[in-house]
């Protein structure tokens, strides 16, 4: 386009030349007179140079003026001193300001720039004076920029020297013509030239990005023109597909091994590829591959589409698949997992349940819903969290339980109340656990069982317990009130009538018969029985001891006192404080040893017993070891309960009995006791 237009520009530029020689002929003929136009005349007496060869008519000067205004090009005349003689209309247009004569003002008058627009165009140069010095000058570009010309304009200057008839210099024509369009459609054409540069260039960039990600990523794409002759086949699709590309639609499904999911073989016509020449499109198809050239089956999703180009015009079809055969088998190992997943937790007898860290359940097992207000699409559609399904305050502590999960990321194992939709109270004891972030966020989870009828077991069996301290507080109190009342009533009683029976024998006489005296010894002997089988009561049901000076001492008295001890070597050990302990504890104490020592004659066959009783970190440590015949443990007898007493003496103040033998190696019976009383 730049190169048309300059060769516009010089055959215009040879048409003025042309016209300018004309106008040279024609100005010699013409009589001397002023031109319109001319700026600053000479005085009539010295007539300029340029005319005095001039010897025609007006009329051809009319007529040399009337072509000059009519031209499209700005020509002026001017003579060997600088003033104008000829200045047409589109030079004045051209200039914008009065005509100038004398050289060295012209730069500054006319606004002459450099084509840059900002170097100011120095006087000596310029095409007119260069003319003038007999100089040619062709197609000079210049800037004009004036108080007329504001925005300015571009020119292309062109100018020649003027000889007189007799071959001296006579002056100068300048021709100059207004190329600022042309300038602008240079410009422009430039700026066009540029972004179609850039644009190729993003093109080419473009092209080659596309081989490189064809030729990278791992997704199958092949691009076939209407025929079905493949165009573009990246290394993926010739992977996957095995062979590279097969000419003829017909021969895609026998070259590729193309079979449907149900293994039958996939028509040619009706592959995703060939509907989409036909104008369909095709999103995610299934199909397999099983060619020779690929050792296993694979199961690709294909997609195909139409290729239309930026016209509008049919050019083929682009077809992209993607191998799934890994994907479609762990899909299936999931959902089998998930399905075996549901199918358990449904059917385990707890509540299942998992919730995100902001309290919204996400899962719930058949049991959850047997308890909570809700369903699965409640959970699927919409966020449900505790406040939706409970009381405020039962949901605050549940959150707050969560809450010490997420932070602390350890199990917690706690008690919950919840209240159910029949509107009665639950007791759950539940487990809760944090799950590691699956997709950005945390969960909880949780099993919960329903522990409420438990729990009223229980609390029964407290209550019991309860009732069973009282009711053995009760029994040690009336123990410890027969015993003193045996004490101090009938042991007195019958004391003192050995005494007077033993006063009044001494003191008969004469002396009593033979027969007498044995019914006095036989009474004698009934009551020294009598005071033995009172005191041997007394400390079976409390010693006064126990209560004068506390376990340690009724314990000795209890060997001492026993009717075991002359069959069996005992011997008593104790590390304790020498503080008295609750009256009831140490009854129970009294009571075990008691059973102890029993056991340990009747049924161990025992030679020695040791006992031993140590105060450690406020809990009561009583062990009672015999060196008897032993026993299984797994063949006691049921109709036994004095081990069972012992346990369970042991376990209403808070402890724990355990009881260990072998055939042979003898029983040890190890009781930990709390110092503190149950509920004290």
């Amino acid at each position: 386009m730049a190169a048309d237009e300059a060769q516009k520009i010089a055959a215009e530029i040879e048409g003025l030349e042309c016209r300018i020689a004309e106008l040279k002929s024609a100005l010699q003929k013409l009589p001397d007179k002023d031109f319109p136009g001319k700026a600053a005349a000479a005085p009539p007496e010295e007539e300029p140079t340029i005319f005095r060869s001039l010897h025609d008519d007006e009329t051809q000067k009319s007529l040399l003026v009337a072509v000059l205004e009519t031209m499209d090009v700005g020509v002026s005349l001017c003579d060997e001193n600088g003033v104008f003689l000829i200045y047409n209309s589109e030079s004045r247009r051209i200039g914008g300001v009065p005509v100038m004569d004398r050289e060295e003002n012209w730069p500054a008058h006319y606004g002459a720039f450099y084509p840059d627009e900002v170097t100011t165009y120095p006087t000596e140069i310029l095409p007119l004076v260069r003319a003038l010095q007999g100089e040619t000058v062709r197609d000079e570009p210049m800037f004009l920029r004036n108080a007329r010309q504001t925005r300015g304009i571009h020119l292309s200057i062109s100018a020649i020297p003027f000889i007189d008839s007799s071959g001296k210099p006579a002056g100068a024509v300048l021709v100059v013509r207004d190329i600022t369009e042309l300038k602008q459609s240079e410009q422009q054409h430039a700026r066009r030239a540029e972004a179609l540069a850039i644009v190729q260039r993003e093109a080419e960039a473009q092209k080659n990005l596309l081989e490189a990600v064809l030729e990278s990523i791992d997704i199958g794409v092949t691009v076939s023109d209407k025929q079905g002759e493949f165009v573009i086949f990246n290394p993926a699709a010739r992977r996957m597909l095995g062979v590279g590309p097969v000419s003829g639609v017909e021969n895609w499904t026998p070259g590729y091994g193309c079979f449907r999911i149900d293994g039958t073989l996939y028509p040619a016509e009706e592959l995703p590829l060939s509907r989409a020449l036909r104008g369909e499109t095709v999103q995610e198809d299934k199909l397999y591959i099983c060619n020779p050239e690929t050792a296993d089956d694979v199961l690709l999703s294909v997609s195909a589409t139409p290729f239309i180009n930026p016209p509008g015009y049919f050019e083929g079809a682009v077809c992209f698949f993607r191998d799934i055969t890994a994907e479609t088998v762990a899909r299936d190992a999931v959902e089998h997992s998930e399905s075996r997943f549901r199918a358990f937790m449904d059917n385990v007898p707890a509540i299942a349940f998992i919730k995100t860290s902001r309290g919204q359940y996400v899962y719930g097992n058949r049991h959850f819903f047997d308890y909570h207000p809700t369903t699965p699409e409640d959970l699927e559609n919409s966020p449900v969290t505790d406040f939706d399904l409970t009381s405020p305050e039962t949901a605050a502590m549940l959150q707050e339980n969560d809450r010490r999960v997420l932070e602390e990321q350890t199990p917690l194992h706690v008690g919950e109340l919840l209240i159910s939709t029949k509107g009665s109270p639950v007791w759950f004891l539940v487990y809760k656990f944090f799950l590691p972030k699956a997709s950005g966020e945390s969960y909880v989870g949780g099993i919960a069982i329903d522990v409420t009828e438990r729990r009223e077991h229980e609390q029964r069996l407290i209550a019991e317990d309860q009732l069973l301290r009282k009711m053995i507080d009760f029994q040690e109190a009336e123990r410890q009130l027969i015993s003193h009342d045996i004490h101090d009533g009938a042991v007195q009683d019958v004391v003192g009538a050995k005494m007077l029976l033993e006063a009044l024998t001494s003191h008969l006489s004469p002396a009593p018969d033979s027969h007498t005296t044995e019914q006095f010894q036989a009474i004698g002997t009934a009551l020294t029985r009598a005071i033995i089988d009172l005191r041997r009561l007394i400390s079976e049901l409390r010693p006064l001891v126990m209560d004068e000076e506390g376990i340690i001492e009724a314990i000795r008295f209890l060997i001492s006192e026993s009717q075991h001890a002359r069959d069996l070597k005992i011997t008593f050990t104790h590390k304790t404080s020498g503080d008295r302990y609750h009256p009831m504890l140490e009854g129970n104490l009294f009571r075990i040893v008691g059973e102890a020592l029993t056991n340990a004659h009747r049924h161990s066959d025992a030679a020695a017993v040791s006992i031993h009783l140590e105060e450690r970190e406020e809990m009561l440590y009583l062990t009672v070891q015999d060196n008897g015949i032993g026993f299984q443990e797994t063949e006691i007898d049921a109709g036994r309960f004095g081990l069972h007493g012992i346990r369970e003496r042991a376990r209403l103040f808070g402890g724990k009995a355990n009881i260990s033998s072998q055939v042979g190696k003898g029983t040890t019976i190890k009781v930990a006791i709390p110092v503190a009383m149950p509920n004290e």
